[in-house]
């Protein structure tokens, strides 16, 4: 766990002082809200398109957000309902989108579900657009459905959800369309699943080119930088309307 927490780019670090004291280092990623026990936050490296940004645990978590506790969840939820609200007013759906490639904690990084907008029209085709890209893998003798419907059927005897329909023991690939789920696949072979596969999906959409999900380019930013570049995407999308954590405060 030690190493785990000295690799990762999304946690605090704590470090001392000649004199003592501790201090705490943010991620190296740009914070644009922190709840108690999850933030939103921007990627580090070169965006898909505007308004990509990133829901993760405060907390260190390997293997998947399956793993949150119900504090957790809330929060996450809270999140991605001010992030829809936000886009809705400017004529924009969103999906959040999460690659789990292995649930061991000594090898898979911090979670994090990834949301990127799209246009109100594109929206509203986005799960068909997934449905067909995880149909057409080549597992051709997969155990597990390739498409597993994770919208929850009846809030009222949590029947469905993404909580009560994958399983945290499996390598996964998850998008939601709202925060009552959307479309799962269990990866049987995480060796041969593309870690950017959600966001090819989301780039044959959009017409953007490879570059864009596959490798984009690392960002190399100072604290300043990474402090006024979610500054600026707070402003661009009118964020502090939308800020639920203000209610902690």
């Amino acid at each position: 766990m030690e190493a785990a927490l000295r690799n990762c780019d999304m946690c605090f670090k704590q470090s001392e002082n000649s004199d003592g004291t501790t201090l705490l280092r943010p991620p190296e990623y740009p914070m644009v809200a922190l709840g108690n026990r999850v933030c939103l936050m921007l990627p580090n490296r070169e965006p898909m398109n505007d308004g990509h940004c990133i829901i993760a645990p405060i907390e260190h978590m390997a293997g998947g957000t399956l793993k949150c506790d119900d504090d957790m969840w809330d929060e996450i939820g809270n999140f991605m309902k001010s992030l829809m609200h936000m886009f809705a007013g400017r004529r924009q759906g969103v999906v959040f989108m999460e690659t789990v490639l292995s649930v061991q904690p000594s090898r898979a990084g911090h979670c994090m579900i990834e949301c990127i907008p799209l246009p109100i029209d594109k929206a509203a085709d986005a799960a068909g657009y997934f449905k067909e890209a995880l149909l057409s893998l080549g597992d051709e003798w997969s155990q597990n459905r390739k498409v597993i419907d994770t919208r929850l059927k009846a809030a009222a005897i949590r029947r469905g959800g993404f909580r009560n329909t994958m399983t945290s023991r499996l390598a996964y690939f998850h998008v939601w369309f709202d925060p009552h789920g959307g479309i799962g696949h269990v990866i049987e072979t995480p060796d041969a699943f593309p870690q950017w596969f959600g966001r090819e999906v989301v780039a044959g959409m959009l017409d953007l080119p490879p570059t864009v999900y596959r490798k984009p380019r690392k960002l190399t930013e100072s604290h300043n930088q990474r402090r006024d570049r979610a500054e600026e995407w707070k402003k661009q999308f009118g964020w502090d309307k939308f800020d639920w954590t203000k209610m902690l405060e």
